[in-house]
């Protein structure tokens, strides 16, 4: 007896990663990694000592080496909550216990359509003051 069975996705999105294709266990990790990728943000770590100074709406650079050009976006949404850096430097003289807090910076219409391919891109970002 062979089965039939689709899979519906609960919303619109770019397939990143198959975790499972037919006839196998469905993974841990589900049957696709699914992204939304027609509005990018970035997650930025500030450090604590400079969370005061960042404001919604604030103008914001974001750059890397894998990336053309600086993207452009404004912040967006401020953290509640100071924790441990997630992103580690691999100069030993930097301080690894840093505490941050989280930013959200969502990027405008240009700046999205050129980061769409690099989601998780290790990336810099300048919060203009």
């Amino acid at each position: 007896m062979r089965f039939r069975a689709n899979i519906k996705a609960p919303q619109d999105g770019v397939i990143f990663k198959i975790n499972s294709r037919a006839g196998e266990k469905v993974s841990d990790n589900g049957v696709v990694e699914l992204g939304q990728v027609n509005q990018m943000r970035v997650v930025a770590e500030v450090y604590q000592t400079n969370i005061r100074k960042v404001k919604l709406g604030q103008n914001v650079r974001v750059s890397s080496n894998s990336l053309d050009n600086e993207l452009q976006g404004k912040v967006s949404w401020i953290g509640w909550q100071v924790q441990r850096q997630n992103i580690i430097n691999s100069n030993p003289s930097e301080n690894i216990d840093s505490r941050v807090v989280e930013v959200h910076i969502q990027l405008d219409e240009k700046s999205t359509q050129q980061a769409a391919k690099f989601t998780n891109l290790q990336v810099k970002a300048a919060i203009e003051l």
